[in-house]
């Protein structure tokens, strides 16, 4: 499985990841917070929206690294085991002693880390940017609540790739974008419904919450929270179980294909 991780990481090589990463490093420059700390930590509409909890909020670095990062691990993991099955190097590659299984979870890993590091360099540079400006930095409470914006990614990664285990590449990307989309559609529908009258929200919520819960809620992970507590322990445990859950049908997809076909068939 390593020998998968590593062929993964490789693609970091390439031009287009190597643009990517420029992308990245300037737009966490650009988004950087220039307002001092006490001002920026309650002027975040967004999480004041989404959230009525008292805690630390997201800042807008960690949207933007999010949102780089979810559509860099789209890309690679979508791609990756179409491409590598109709090359046929996953042959050569499942010729060495690994399943699989392990090589499923060596590309889910490789992506993690490649996604983990354009994250963290995106963060990083908004964060010493306002150090130049402004020389002061974040507490550690408020970092660490911009690095738990990174969960998401984990079971977008492991969606990704499970959907890419039936489809080819360009099907597969766009499959995941559309369910990425109603995912956050229908994150949105309660407050929404919350919204409207009592009259107008007492027919509608019953048909479109039968849909709600087909989708993972991303909103959960914007909310303010503190860094010890019940919501964050919740987090963990949507993020690992929604992670379990894509891979093991992944898993369960390539192990029943012959691959020596060139086709997932």
């Amino acid at each position: 499985m390593n020998g998968v991780i590593h062929f993964t990481l490789i693609k970091l090589r390439e031009p287009a990841y190597m643009i990517m990463f420029s992308i990245a490093v300037l737009l966490g420059y650009v988004m950087t917070g220039t307002s001092p700390i006490q001002d920026e930590s309650s002027a975040s509409l967004w999480t004041q929206i989404i959230s009525s909890n008292s805690g630390y909020s997201v800042l807008p670095c960690s949207f933007v690294a999010l949102g780089i990062t979810a559509i860099i691990t789209i890309f690679t993991a979508s791609s990756e085991i179409p491409r590598e099955i109709d090359s046929g190097v996953i042959m050569l590659i499942l010729s060495k002693p690994i399943s699989k299984t392990e090589y499923l979870l060596g590309k889910f890993i490789g992506t993690i880390i490649i996604c983990l590091m354009i994250f963290l360099a995106t963060l990083l540079t908004s964060f010493l940017t306002r150090y130049i400006y402004l020389k002061e930095f974040y507490s550690p409470m408020i970092i660490m609540r911009q690095l738990y914006m990174f969960l998401p990614i984990i079971p977008l990664t492991a969606l990704s790739i499970t959907v890419s285990c039936f489809l080819s590449d360009i099907s597969a990307m766009i499959i995941v974008t559309i369910y990425i989309t109603f995912s956050i559609f229908f994150s949105i529908v309660p407050l929404a419904i919350a919204l409207l009258p009592k009259t107008l929200s007492a027919g509608v919520d019953a048909y479109i919450l039968v849909f709600y819960y087909f989708f993972p809620n991303f909103i959960y992970f914007f909310q303010n929270f503190q860094l010890a507590g019940v919501i964050l322990l919740s987090l963990l445990f949507y993020t690992i179980s929604l992670t379990i859950i894509f891979l093991t049908i992944g898993a369960n997809r390539i192990n029943s294909c012959d691959l020596t076909r060139g086709s997932m068939s």
